[in-house]
């Protein structure tokens, strides 16, 4: 599972709570642990709160404290009227942000904290190509690459439909003006040590070759994709 996947069901899960915390409204009657603590006589305040708590975490660290998402959510922690009153703007806030994310509206965040994890990822490649391990480097190196690209093509042309590989995206990407020639020459030249690699072909990769297919693929992100 990849970061943007983790993330969109990280969000669903607030979307899905926010649907039991609305069902303490509609069955206040009939349960008998509803109290009001100032808030208003029909909401479990308790599930409310640890909802909203939660909310703000993950809606702080995905979207920033500044965002629009997060500034209107403060809102609904501090105002003073009815949990009751204050549930369904909740849930419209956390249903547009798991939105606007599942749809590509956030680049920068996005790209952030993919660049993150993918400079990690490309640093344990680099160990594993100094240590002896240069197919394995090469296959994980290769899948930052696809990411890359794939995330590449959803900024500046639209999320890719169907089956992608390095090739697809790099071909694509070339012919809308994205990169040069040469930047599309070499990307070719990773996919084609990453495909070896996962294919079994490890007689065709070459040890140093593979180390400066993970320092180019780590400037790329730099230049392209961060």
């Amino acid at each position: 599972m990849n970061l943007d996947q983790r993330i969109s069901q990280a969000l669903q899960r607030l979307v899905d709570q926010g649907k039991e915390v609305a069902a303490t409204i509609q069955h206040a009657e009939s349960r008998g642990d509803i109290v009001a603590i100032g808030f208003g006589p029909w909401v479990d305040a308790a599930l409310y709160s640890a909802w909203v708590t939660s909310v703000l975490n993950l809606v702080g660290r995905v979207f920033g404290r500044d965002s629009d998402h997060y500034q209107h959510l403060l809102k609904y922690r501090e105002n003073p009227s009815g949990l009751e009153h204050m549930v369904a703007p909740v849930q419209g806030i956390v249903s547009a942000a798991k939105s606007d994310y599942d749809n590509g509206y956030l680049f920068d965040v996005k790209e952030l904290a993919a660049a993150e994890v993918f400079g990690d990822i490309l640093e344990m490649a680099a160990y594993l190509q100094k240590s002896g391990y240069h197919v394995a480097a090469a296959s994980l190196s290769g899948g930052v690459l696809e990411d890359s690209l794939r995330r590449l093509h959803l900024k500046h042309i639209g999320k890719w439909a169907g089956d992608s590989n390095i090739s697809k995206l790099n071909d694509g990407l070339h012919k809308q003006g994205v990169y040069a020639q040469p930047q599309w020459r070499q990307i070719q030249t990773w996919g084609d040590i990453r495909n070896d690699a996962d294919h079994g072909n490890f007689a065709s990769i070459n040890a140093a070759d593979v180390g400066r297919m993970i320092d180019g693929i780590t400037d790329f992100v730099v230049r392209y994709a961060a």
